[in-house]
C-alpha cells in the first residue's frame, strides 16, 4: 500500500510539471514557409511542431486521425 501511494505522488507530480505553456513557443516561418520553432522544452517544442503541422496540412492530420476513433 505505501509503494502504491508513493507511485501515485509521483505521477501526479509529473503530471503537474508537464503542462505546457502555448504564450512560450514562437513559430518564425521563413521566406519558403519553413517553420521554425522555438521553446523552452521538448514538450512546447513538439506542440508548436504539431500547432504548424495543423496550420500546414490539417486535412490529412484528420483523414489519420479518422480511423482510430
Amino acid at each position: 500500500m505505501r509503494s502504491f501511494a508513493f507511485l501515485l505522488l509521483l505521477l501526479s507530480c509529473s503530471t503537474l510539471f508537464a503542462q505546457i505553456d502555448p504564450k512560450r513557443v514562437t513559430i518564425a516561418r521563413d521566406s519558403f514557409g519553413v517553420p521554425h520553432i522555438f521553446a523552452p522544452t521538448d514538450p512546447e517544442v513538439s506542440y508548436g511542431l504539431a500547432w504548424a503541422h495543423a496550420e500546414d496540412d490539417f486535412k490529412s492530420l484528420q483523414m489519420v486521425a479518422l480511423p482510430s476513433k
